[in-house]
Order: C-alpha cells, then structure tokens, then sequence
C-alpha cells in the first residue's frame, strides 16, 4: 500500500506531465485534428493526479491512530464519536471495537497507548468517579506521548458532560461535545495535530 508521501510525489510527477504534453505537441508539430485528443488526454492525466492527491491528503489524516479512553457507563456516546472520526477519514482505536477475544486486554491497550499520535481522554461523572484502570490509561498517556512539534497536546480532554477535568489535563484545552460546535472543533484538531505528525515523518 502507497503511503501518504509516495501517493503525493505520484500525483505531482503525473500533474507536470499533463502539463507537459500540449506544449510537447506543439514543438513536435501535431496536425491540428489531432490536439482536441491530445489535450482530452492531457485532462485525463491530470484528473488521474488529483485523485491521487485526494487519496494522498486522506492517508495523511488515518496515518495516525487516536486512542479514545473511556468509563464503560459513556460507552454508546463514545461508540457515536468512534462512528464519526471513521466516517471523517481519521483511525480511532476503542476496546469495544478494536480489542480481539483472546488478547490480553491490559497490555492490547497500553501498547494501543503507546502507538498513538493523541489520546482522546473522554470525561463524565462517570469517569471522574472511576479510580481503576481508566486513570491508569491517562496516566499512561501522560508519561509516554510527547507534545507535538506544533505544540498540541498528545492528550485532548474531551467531556462528555459538565464535569471536572483532572488536575494533570487542566492545563490543555478542552473540547465540550455536548455543545453545539464540539465535534466540529474535535475534528479541526485532530486534523492539525495528525497531518502535522504524518508531515514529518
């Protein structure tokens, strides 16, 4: 499978040559009747390109796993923003659709942890009145992901309802997806955060 880089030097090498072809017809003296074809061809070279391109500029935004941590009470609201980050191109990673029968579930999910570009730390009461593993996978996400090259936290407190955000979260940002607008700002970050990661690469 391309990745998001070969796809996007693909779709730039096959725009130049789209461009190149009409004035390459010129030079070598094509009759007249025969450039309708050749620039017909020439637009579907390059219609070709920009599909590449649009593919491209999709891999960048799935290249990087979110991982959504969760109290088991919120699972239906966390499932809705699971369904919506996929439908939006992005890689969501949640036990309740990600874990296989078998795999032990505690190390599947520190290493799921450890291998994504942000942590979406879904509050509620529910979570806040949680002391069991699902502080253990904040805290993980804390002491093992690093803050972006652009400064964005790896992080991202997400709140279900009104409630309080952890002291170590305090300082980051929160999104609010019970408002209006939450989902929409969700998604604007995590399009900053991952395409500027998979860039960089």
């Amino acid at each position: 499978m391309y990745s998001y880089k070969r796809l996007s030097e693909i779709s730039a090498v096959i725009s130049i040559i789209s461009v190149t072809i009409p004035f390459l017809a010129l030079t070598i003296d094509f009759k007249l009747v025969e450039m309708p074809y050749i620039i017909l061809f020439a637009a579907g070279i390059a219609a070709i390109g920009a599909m590449l391109q649009l593919k491209s500029t999709k891999l960048n935004y799935v290249s990087g796993r979110i991982f959504i941590a969760y109290a088991r009470e919120d699972k239906e609201k966390v499932v809705e923003l699971y369904n919506t980050l996929k439908k939006e191109g992005f890689k969501p990673w949640l036990d309740e659709k990600n874990l296989l029968p078998g795999q032990n579930w505690e190390s599947t999910i520190l290493e799921a942890i450890r291998s994504s570009e942000v942590v979406l730390a879904c509050l509620s009461k529910n979570s806040s009145a949680k002391k069991g593993f699902i502080n253990k996978e904040f805290q993980h996400a804390l002491n093992n992901l690093n803050y972006h090259k652009n400064g964005m936290s790896p992080v991202i407190p997400v709140r279900l309802e009104e409630t309080n955000v952890p002291e170590r979260l305090s300082t980051v940002q929160r999104v609010d997806l019970f408002e209006k607008n939450g989902i929409n700002k969700l998604i604007k970050s995590l399009r900053k955060i991952i395409t500027n990661s998979s860039v960089s690469e």
